[in-house]
């Protein structure tokens, strides 16, 4: 396994073409509004997220945790 923010061009397209590249890109990273909220509910947190609330969070944080 190979993990970089560059890659050689000809590498990659290569890998691309073998079928052994995978990408992730920010809609794969950020947190949805369900996941942000699973992660105040845990037992560690003593103010849990309404949902309303997570959507709020959501929206400001564009799903990325800080």
């Amino acid at each position: 396994m190979v993990s970089s923010v560059e890659l050689p061009i000809d590498s990659f397209h290569r890998i691309r073409l073998e079928d052994g590249l995978r990408e992730l890109g920010a809609a794969d990273l950020s947190l949805g509004s369900e996941e942000i909220r699973s992660l105040f509910d845990s037992s560690s947190n003593p103010v849990p997220l309404s949902p309303e609330q997570a959507k709020i969070m959501h929206t400001q944080t564009e799903g990325w945790p800080s």
